[in-house]
């Protein structure tokens, strides 16, 4: 009989021991703090009784050279830092996330990286998207002196420089076709930038465990479904996770 609802890569997946619970725990309060769920992540470690502080994906010094902070801080540390700037991105006031990266975090945002020009350009793209979104005078300056540095940066900056700055050609942009820039969930993604980056440039991985097994079962699932749809009379090759290794 078919359990699986009629889809190829669920009958030939074998299921396998569930992991301990407390791994599942390490797994979700490393997601929670990750991106700056203090308060939950506070609850949920409480709850789940977590007198062991897990190893999360952010548990190494902010790569800075003014800053020196014990190891054993340094999770809770980076948490406060991070949240502090997201928060100021959600609320719009990019200047001021700038100015408190640069404060708190010196030499991370003027580092010469890939990553860190980025980060450094989403900001910059979001500060003239806040001008916009305020009307401000300051709109069209500011795309000439400081977003025209990122045109010749590459082919991707040059594309989104031109929706973004399109946005001045409309009357009102958040009508206009390209008004997702306009949209919090422009906010939630610069803020995730920069969050990821903060992450990782103090050593840390920019995704989570829980994003990482996503993807990877996502992957898997879409193999298994490829393999089995080739010859449905073919009797296929059970497949074990335990026989792969999860690649981090």
């Amino acid at each position: 009989m078919n359990t699986a609802g009629g889809d190829p890569a669920a009958e030939i997946y074998e299921p396998e021991v569930a992991p301990e619970q407390k791994i599942i725990h390490q797994i979700i309060y490393d997601y929670l703090v990750h991106n700056c769920y203090s308060e939950t992540a506070t609850s949920f470690g409480a709850a789940c009784k977590m007198d062991d502080k897990p190893v999360v994906s952010d548990s190494s010094s902010i790569n800075s050279e003014s800053m020196d902070i014990d190891c054993h801080e340094t999770a809770s540390a980076s948490l406060s830092l991070r949240k502090e700037c997201r928060q100021l991105i959600l609320q719009g006031k990019i200047r001021d996330a700038i100015v408190f990266c640069h404060s708190q975090m010196p030499g991370l945002l003027a580092a010469v990286t890939p990553e860190a020009t980025q980060v450094r350009f989403v900001l910059q793209c979001q500060q003239f998207i806040e001008y916009v979104r305020s009307n401000s005078p300051q709109a069209l300056e500011f795309a000439q002196n400081e977003l025209g540095s990122f045109a010749n940066e590459n082919q991707q900056f040059a594309e989104t420089l031109q929706d973004v700055i399109a946005l001045l050609a409309y009357p009102d942009p958040i009508q206009s076709p390209i008004a997702h820039y306009m949209s919090e969930a422009r906010r939630e993604y610069v803020a995730t930038i920069v969050n990821n980056y903060l992450i990782s440039a103090g050593g840390g991985n920019s995704w989570t465990s829980l994003e990482r097994l996503v993807q990877q079962s996502t992957v898997t699932r879409d193999f298994l479904y490829t393999e089995a749809s080739k010859d449905k009379k073919a009797a296929p090759k059970v497949f074990r996770l335990s026989a792969y290794t999860l690649v981090s």
